[in-house]
């Protein structure tokens, strides 16, 4: 075999082969080495589980907080809680603070107003009907007093 001048071969150049940084130099001579084995110092987290991270940190600060504000709100939920029966059994309708001003209770009062008007046009639809009616339609039904007086409250204030 007949070589040019100059050619070196890479199987006689070992050194040669390929280019070692720096890096995997330090890392080859340490004691123990391992080649193709890098110990990791911390794990790759991925996206996912980062975000499911923060959900819960922030959801158990959430907690924490609420079960702060739940020892002093006990009182207050009770007192809301019994704002909220009323005696006579009916519902009561949608409270408006007063500091809102006569419009935005002229526009809950309009607003409960169409909503009792379309039941009790409902149970006139369910009164016309021929034939058994189910419990549910027996039930509401025997809402039409109440919804009635509703009404002629709402209309009145």
């Amino acid at each position: 075999i007949r070589v040019r001048a100059g050619y070196k071969s890479e199987e006689l150049d070992v050194g040669a082969r390929s280019y070692v940084s720096k890096g995997t130099k330090i890392k080859q001579n340490r004691e123990n080495y391992i080649p193709g084995y890098g110990k990791v110092d911390k794990p790759v987290e991925k996206k996912n589980a980062r975000r499911a991270r923060r959900r819960k940190k922030k959801q158990e600060a959430a907690s924490k907080k609420a079960a702060e504000a739940e020892g002093d709100g006990k009182v207050q939920a009770a007192a809301e809680g019994l704002a909220k029966v009323s005696l006579n059994g009916a519902p009561e309708g949608p409270k408006v603070a007063e500091a809102d001003g006569p419009a935005a209770v002229a526009k809950t009062n309009a607003k409960a107003l169409r909503k009792l008007r379309k039941q009790l046009r409902q149970i006139e639809k369910i009164e016309a009907q021929d034939g058994q009616l189910n419990p549910e339609q027996v039930a509401k039904v025997a809402k039409k007093p109440t919804i009635l007086a509703e009404i002629q409250a709402l209309e009145q204030s």
